[in-house]
């Protein structure tokens, strides 16, 4: 286990004494204690940083565990939270599903009382705590403006590429563009730090359009070499709010010949809704100049079929909290079968992202989605590996094409 700082939420003082014990005896030393939701803020107010893990009732006065976990999400909390109730195990499931909707590492569930063995099972079961990542030194919590469009005039911000499976060619035509963030010592990290700071300090857009110049020339250069892939790009929100986007991605691929119908661009689905006209008017202009677009994340909204009657979407992309355990949980079996079925009506391709195992990808194939990607197709890797990548695939297409043939 790699715990230091535990934070406890309940509003029961008996609670407390019992679980502090139990925790400091599985090798957990620095605890604080929360009675509410409320108080769990001002806590982690001071020291969200340092608590790297939360166990957290959910009937509490004032503020619940379920509104809390709500704004744990809001937060970026990159600990990890382990759920102690006396509720029912559907409410369980429930809550734990919302709380990995809002990127929240979930240990586990505690059915109350809490005894030395649940705690223990669920700490030594769970893959260890990672510490907070840095990035070229300094934590997440050090990014500045200027410092994020330094990263982005030093071409820091770079594409990765993560292939997509055709279930009717059977085959890779797509990628989606994955990016990380190249720190001091040479290595590339997931973005997340440095893609909130670009929207804190409204540098996203600009690093956006800076990664789309880098796909485009490798597209280029693929293209040269005979490779013709299609490329899914995500966008924030944020940047969807500029009315002249659309000409200047059209000018980045235009000027390396790169046809706009090779490119979807990804919009997620739990931030569509809060914005409004000017949402419409950029996307039905991306529309129009050759561009596809794709509601990602499909699923974990408020107002899916909505958003999908609103916006000129070509594109549904079902979120991976529902396809990983489609085969095994009865919920997200009758989802994504739900939006399949429904993708299919409207005339949207599917693409189901998230497939870890054979089962799952031949689960998906018999519903029909027409793309799948995940860890059991590829993982995400920088031009250079992908294009060796592809060519090992191709190879191996080649070889067995002959000896079909013979």
């Amino acid at each position: 286990m790699n715990f230091k700082h535990a934070l406890i939420v309940d509003d029961d003082p008996v609670f407390h004494i019992v679980v502090q014990d139990l925790i400091r005896a599985s090798g957990i030393e620095d605890i604080e204690i929360a009675h509410d939701g409320f108080h769990a803020l001002e806590v982690l107010g001071r020291s969200i940083h340092q608590i790297d893990i939360i166990f957290c009732d959910l009937n509490m006065p004032n503020m619940d565990g379920i509104t809390l976990i709500r704004e744990l999400g809001k937060l970026n909390y990159h600990g990890s939270l382990v759920i102690v109730s006396s509720e029912d195990l559907d409410i369980l499931e429930t809550v734990t599903r919302l709380a990995k909707i809002q990127k929240i590492n979930v240990l586990g569930t505690i059915k109350k009382p809490i005894t030395a063995e649940t705690l223990n099972k669920v700490l030594t079961s769970a893959p260890q705590a990672k510490e907070r990542p840095t990035y070229g030194g300094a934590s997440l919590e050090r990014w500045s403006g200027k410092r994020v469009n330094q990263y982005i005039d030093e071409r820091r911000f770079n594409p990765f590429y993560q292939p997509k499976l055709s279930l009717i060619s059977k085959s890779i035509e797509s990628v989606e563009v994955l990016a990380r963030v190249l720190n001091d010592a040479g290595e590339h990290q997931p973005p997340m730090a440095f893609l909130d700071a670009a929207e804190t300090y409204g540098g996203i857009t600009r690093a956006t359009e800076d990664l789309a110049e880098q796909v485009a020339e490798d597209l280029h250069i693929w293209q040269k070499a005979g490779r013709h892939l299609k490329a899914s790009i995500n966008l924030s929100p944020m940047s969807l709010a500029d009315i002249q986007l659309p000409d200047r991605l059209e000018r980045i691929f235009k000027s390396r010949s790169i046809d706009r119908r090779l490119i979807t661009l990804e919009v997620t689905e739990n931030k569509v809704m809060s914005y409004g006209a000017e949402l419409l008017d950029v996307l039905s202009r991306f529309r129009l100049k050759g561009f596809r677009l794709s509601l990602d994340d499909f699923g974990t909204g408020a107002a899916s079929i909505e958003q999908l009657r609103l916006y000129p979407f070509n594109e549904l992309k079902i979120d991976q909290s529902f396809v990983k355990d489609v085969v095994t949980n009865s919920f997200s079996k009758i989802a994504v079968e739900t939006a399949l079925k429904m993708a299919k009506q409207l005339d949207l391709r599917v693409v189901a992202e998230g497939v870890e195992t054979k089962e799952c990808l031949h689960y998906i194939r018999k519903l029909g989605a027409d793309e799948v990607q995940g860890y059991l197709v590829a993982r995400p890797m920088n031009a250079t590996y992908f294009n060796a990548w592809m060519g090992k695939v191709e190879q191996r297409q080649k070889t067995a094409s002959a000896k079909a043939v013979a």
